[in-house]
């Protein structure tokens, strides 16, 4: 980022170099600001006056949405155009269940722009896998939080616990000041929700439905107005999508609030689990 004081300057091949020595940053899943990588993950390659045409061999995109109108900005040019959402944090696709539930193929939960984000976590205090220890990473503050509601058994397999963060999002995802940032929910909260008793032990059904129970009656009065979730249980915890997506969709789908869900990355999921049809079953 060229604005930021520390930010050195160098010569094409130097910063050929540099690039390979960061690359490990440039390719992480986050960043933060107290250990420059916020800062480095936005370096720049700084080119006099123009690229020449020779030289570009794609446009990559984030959406098809952008794929017309920049096929009539490259006029004669025969690029390929790209469509690669996973570079910009976006899912592949959604899929609508019912009235209130998207299923998010691909993306990054905790780019979501609703309210409040799903934490799957044990009973013990650790966070050492999934998306328990991106949020340990990326939000310390969480953990610290997750700790100390563990030590005050406020996390219960029948009672996920809601951590009301009220730092933005905004100063994290961008360089620019906050206050200038249109980000939905830059407030977020999280969720609490326990899919293992202990960490070395898989996930049960019952406690899944017993938490989704509790949110259910729980939503509207604990003030969560729009939800994102991983797929309870089903990576870490043992759970099969075709058990436990019925379930959550029986739950979520009452308490009419926009919800996510995103699919396990580890395994794909066979189209019939994926209907209404299936998740919403009488």
């Amino acid at each position: 980022n060229a604005t930021e004081e520390l930010t050195q300057f160098y010569p094409r091949i130097q910063g050929l170099n540099k690039l390979q020595q960061q690359r490990k940053i440039i390719q992480s899943e986050w960043w933060k600001k107290c250990d420059g990588s916020k800062r480095k993950i936005m370096a720049e390659c700084l080119i006099p006056d123009f690229v020449k045409p020779q030289h570009i061999r794609s446009v990559v995109i984030a959406d098809d949405t952008m794929r017309n109108w920049i096929q009539g900005t490259l006029n004669n040019l025969q690029l390929p155009i790209i469509c690669q959402p996973d570079i910009f944090f976006q899912p592949k696709r959604r899929i609508t269940i019912g009235k209130n539930i998207s299923l998010v193929d691909g993306g990054d939960m905790f780019f979501s722009e609703l309210q409040t984000l799903t934490v799957t976590v044990n009973l013990q205090g650790v966070m050492g896998k999934g998306v328990a220890l991106r949020a340990k990473e990326q939000f310390p503050d969480v953990y610290v939080d997750y700790e100390k509601a563990c030590r005050a058994k406020k996390v219960t397999p029948e009672r996920p616990y809601i951590y009301k963060r009220e730092e933005s999002f905004a100063d994290e995802l961008t360089d620019r000041k906050p206050h200038r940032v249109n980000i939905k929910n830059p407030m977020k909260w999280f969720l609490l929700f326990a899919t293992k008793r202990h960490w070395r032990q898989n996930s049960r059904i019952e406690d899944i439905e017993s938490g989704l129970q509790w949110l259910q009656n729980n939503c509207k009065k604990e003030g969560i107005q729009s939800l994102a979730m991983s797929a309870l249980g089903c990576t870490n915890g043992g759970l099969s999508w075709a058990d436990v997506a019925p379930l959550m969709c029986k739950y979520l789908h009452e308490i009419n609030i926009p919800v996510e869900i995103y699919l396990p990355r580890e395994y794909p999921i066979r189209p019939e689990y994926l209907t209404k049809k299936y998740l919403l079953a009488p």
